[in-house]
């Protein structure tokens, strides 16, 4: 899903969710008069799982004269689980009848069960600054959370500062037109 509003210009409200989901269903047979086979098996597996992703961001673009200014600052959050089972079992005798209830034998090796589940959510901001449309400054700042860093630290925080000159456009010996940018 997604909403975006522009209450005023310049000002841009943003919001998307989104799902990623699977579900695996597998059955395995083999027959009893498969050749090389002493006895019929049968092994089934299932697993399901969903990861849902929630981005929200606000971002300002305004200009002043030359300069040029775009403020952003975002949120994200992803939540995934999974989840999984499988059996099998031997000693079928009957291939009309190879189903995990008619083996004879299940070891508990030939049982499986699986869990998993992670968390992670981010706060964000940039700005943009930008003159003439040569020269640029940006600032950024991120702070991540996630259940899969280490148990001590489950946050981290950085920035970045970049400066550059573009000199995008620009003609050289009057037959080349020159594409660079410098950060």
């Amino acid at each position: 899903a997604y909403a975006q509003l522009t209450p005023i210009e310049g000002l841009t409200i943003k919001s998307q969710l989104g799902v990623y989901a699977t579900n695996t269903n597998r059955r395995v047979w083999i027959l009893t008069s498969f050749p090389g086979s002493a006895a019929g098996t049968a092994s089934a597996s299932d697993s399901r799982s969903a990861q849902w992703t929630i981005t929200n961001t606000i971002e300002y673009k305004f200009d002043i004269g030359v300069h040029k200014f775009t403020a952003l600052l975002g949120q994200e959050g992803i939540t995934s689980t999974s989840r999984g089972f499988s059996a099998g079992g031997s000693g079928g005798t009957d291939d009309r009848m190879l189903k995990l209830s008619n083996m004879t034998t299940a070891e508990l090796s030939d049982l499986g069960d699986s869990f998993s589940k992670y968390q992670f959510l981010s706060f964000f901001g940039r700005i943009d600054y930008s003159l003439y449309d040569k020269y640029f400054a940006d600032f950024t700042i991120r702070n991540d959370q996630s259940s899969r860093f280490g148990e001590d630290n489950r946050s981290f925080g950085f920035n970045r500062i970049c400066c550059g000159r573009s000199a995008c456009g620009e003609i050289l010996h009057k037959r080349f037109a020159v594409e660079l940018s410098v950060r």
